[in-house]
């Protein structure tokens, strides 16, 4: 969880405050000159006579965002439900999905040499190899190997397998 609040600047420009702003305090390009639970008046290049001065206010929780996933600005379907709420609830609910460092991973029908050298661009990752490594141990290598992306922090699950490095990058 993100242990500051993100912060959107006068113009419309969001700004997080553990990236951005946090990098820019600790190298002395900005500095905070008034601080309230809603509002930042900072002051840019603050040793600079070319200095400029930002006021950022803390982004408010839109109606339309989702509470349990926390994607932003959600287009309902018609059902009133979150699409990426459905989206990984199908995957979840889908057998076979790898879970590694909190992202989201299936494996297909592995191509024959053949279809991998002549078509690479078919298959998931390029056809890169990957070995993959279940938390039952067991271990498996896939040329096939698709990305369905983050999972969200509100529907975040344990990682079920890992990756074994044990191929020189990009090797097939």
């Amino acid at each position: 969880m993100n242990p500051y609040p993100t912060w959107i600047s006068i113009d419309g420009t969001e700004v997080i405050a553990d990236t951005a702003l946090t990098n820019a305090l600790n190298t002395g390009m900005a500095l905070i000159i008034e601080r309230t639970p809603t509002r930042l008046h900072i002051l840019w290049n603050p040793n600079s006579p070319r200095h400029a001065q930002a006021v950022m206010y803390q982004r408010q929780p839109d109606p339309t965002d989702c509470p349990t996933c926390g994607t932003t600005k959600v287009d309902r379907l018609t059902d009133g439900s979150c699409p990426t709420c459905r989206f990984w609830t199908y995957q979840f609910g889908t057998p076979g999905g790898l879970i590694i460092n909190g992202e989201h991973y299936r494996v297909d029908d592995e191509p024959t040499p053949e279809e991998l050298d002549n078509y690479p661009y078919l298959y998931g990752s390029y056809g890169h190899r990957f070995v993959i490594r279940h938390v039952d141990g067991t271990e498996i290598v896939t040329h096939n190997l698709w990305h369905q992306g983050t999972i969200p922090p509100g529907l975040t699950r344990p990682d079920n397998a890992a990756f074994v490095n044990d191929n020189p990058a990009g090797a097939r």
